[in-house]
């Protein structure tokens, strides 16, 4: 049985999740459940931190000599983009970044695996993503790493971005070889992901009334609650729904991987 409770050794290499708010983080378990069954030195605390505070807290980790690195969520994927000097290939593909490590003389080396925690998730449920038409919801961090990792990593069909702030989404969409934004009806879709924060901690959804056909994946980001109203209503309507968890549990060994703590 794996124990998760954390105990604290001299030894360890300290590793953050940054972000505000924090509340809603479950990495620092589930990290820890990965380090003790591949026996690695290491553990993950939550760092509650504001936007205006993000680089002085940044700054004030490289001082601790057993600090590896740190898994950056909502507000700051921008930030922790803006803040390296080594962006690293779906990070610079994205302009986000969620997870820094310190390299060199007061730099840093970024990368966004969000997406491709979505993409292991789906190919662990061996669902088979090429040429699937796509709606993603929320043009932010989250959804620009999934519609970057979609489309080069999964081959994924056209892609509508979908976001209530509409330039955003057109910037999103930009970003894209074969991309619209347009209001969306669900029911025209094979692949929806939900990666706007709309639901996390409460029974909002982020379209109202969503049809869905019963051949349609519906993943969602959201981590709190697990299953979140979204995709209870798409699972009532017979469709494949993938939880915010299972895309956490894609990226966690690539994300070790990055920090240096696995080969």
């Amino acid at each position: 049985m794996i124990d998760t409770h954390i105990t604290l050794r001299n030894s360890q290499r300290v590793l953050a999740i940054i972000g505000d708010p924090i509340h809603q983080v479950t990495s620092p378990a589930t990290f820890g459940k990965y380090f003790q069954t591949h026996d690695i030195d290491a553990v993950m605390v939550p760092l509650h931190v504001g936007s205006e505070d993000f680089n002085r807290v940044l700054a004030g980790l490289r001082k601790v000599k057993n600090f590896s690195g740190a898994v950056v969520t909502i507000p700051h994927k921008y930030d922790a983009y803006n803040l390296a000097h080594k962006r690293n290939p779906m990070a610079q593909a994205t302009g986000t970044a969620n997870v820094l490590i310190p390299i060199g003389k007061d730099q840093w080396s970024a990368e966004m695996l969000d997406g491709v925690g979505l993409i292991n998730a789906l190919e662990k449920r061996s669902v088979e993503t090429a040429g699937l038409r796509t709606l993603i919801i929320g043009a932010g961090g989250a959804g620009t790493a999934v519609a970057v990792a979609l489309e080069q990593l999964g081959r994924v069909g056209s892609i509508t971005i979908w976001d209530t702030d509409v330039q955003r989404a057109k910037a999103l969409s930009a970003k894209l070889a074969q991309a619209e934004v347009v209001e969306p009806d669900t029911s025209e879709y094979q692949l929806i992901v939900n990666a706007s924060p709309v639901g996390m901690g409460s029974d909002a959804m982020p379209l109202d009334a969503p049809r869905f056909s019963p051949a349609t994946i519906v993943c969602d980001a959201i981590m709190h609650p697990p299953k979140t109203r979204f995709l209870r209503e798409a699972e009532k309507q017979g469709c494949i729904i993938v939880e915010g968890l299972e895309m956490l549990h894609g990226q966690v060994a690539p994300l070790v991987r990055f920090l240096g703590l696995q080969d």
